[in-house]
């Protein structure tokens, strides 16, 4: 395990930033881990698959949770991310602890009654796909915002991640305009400093596997948790495999 190789955050950052744990296999004891290190040290938020959150909204009572709609970012019109948006709200027994992103539709304004009307009893972040910013921008500017954040995307949708000063350019623009703004990508640690201070959230994907602490021990602990599950689903695997 290269640690050197993991990006740093401070924990005095830890009030702007999410943890994701979106990707791969996903145990309850790596969300646990992550709830117990956003418990701990502060952090803003950790982002869950929906299915998970009814299980630790009663474990982690405290925390905020944020889930993802249309993931793995389909870009769906948007009368499919409403169902999907109303099918998640459905599903999750106390909405209040939530925050649900969404990869913004192109064809988003024509449903704006309808995101409004979400966005009274659940607080929405439309995901702004850095490739489709220009394209979106100027129907983010006409106001009357259903959304409590937007999100730059920033990589997802491209090769590779895109300079650090068009995503600083593009935050500007955005506050300009009235939005709050979350950012995700491992950019350098003292550029996600000086995000922080702009006032952006921070968006750190996989959870601690994207994360230095000043105390690593916290990166070798889900390290020891990730050995330990490949360890049991190889035995459960062989076992499956001798039964058959």
């Amino acid at each position: 395990m290269n640690l050197n190789k993991i990006p740093q955050i401070d924990l005095d950052l830890a009030k702007f930033v999410d943890l994701h744990i979106l990707h791969g296999y996903i145990s309850h004891s790596k969300i646990t881990h992550v709830c117990n290190t956003v418990k701990k040290h502060g952090f803003r938020a950790v982002c869950l698959p929906a299915r998970y959150l009814n299980i630790f909204q009663e474990l982690y009572p405290a925390l905020q949770f944020i889930t993802v709609a249309n993931f793995p970012f389909n870009y769906h019109p948007s009368d499919v991310v409403i169902r999907e948006v109303e099918a998640i709200t459905a599903l999750i027994e106390d909405i209040s602890q939530v925050e649900i992103e969404f990869p913004l539709p192109t064809d988003f304004r024509a449903y704006w009654k309808e995101f409004k009307a979400l966005g009274t009893w659940v607080p929405l972040r439309g995901i702004i796909p850095f490739s489709r910013y220009t394209q979106l921008l100027p129907m983010l500017g006409m106001g009357d915002n259903p959304f409590k954040y937007v999100q730059l995307g920033t990589g997802f949708d491209l090769k590779g991640q895109p300079p650090y000063e068009a995503i600083k350019t593009k935050v500007k623009t955005l506050q300009s305009i009235g939005y709050k703004v979350k950012v995700c990508g491992n950019y350098e640690h003292y550029q996600k400093r000086e995000l922080a201070e702009m006032g952006v959230i921070l968006g750190l994907t996989g959870g601690l596997n994207s994360v230095k602490y000043k105390k690593i021990e916290l990166s070798e602990e889900m390290y020891k948790i990730r050995e330990r599950e490949t360890i049991e689903e190889k035995t459960a695997t062989k076992r499956r495999e001798e039964t058959f």
